[in-house]
């Protein structure tokens, strides 16, 4: 899984949910070995609000879920 590929679905996911966003910082895609899945931590505004989620990724570019931090 590319980087860009998880930043596309993230975006993607955060519009269904809330709207149009401009404001999206993801951090650095990770790679979990014991658990065999991506992790990407994303922060972004919305309605001057900061919001921070981090989103969990299959091997095979799938998100499998997201929790609000």
């Amino acid at each position: 899984m590319e980087t860009d590929q998880a930043v596309d679905k993230i975006k993607r996911d955060l519009e269904e949910r809330y709207g149009k966003i401009d404001d999206i910082r993801p951090e650095r895609l990770k790679f979990d070995e014991t658990l065999k899945e991506y992790s990407m931590i994303v922060r972004f505004k919305l309605e001057n609000e900061e919001r921070v989620v981090v989103y969990y990724f299959s091997k095979d570019g799938n998100i499998l879920r997201h929790f609000n931090l």
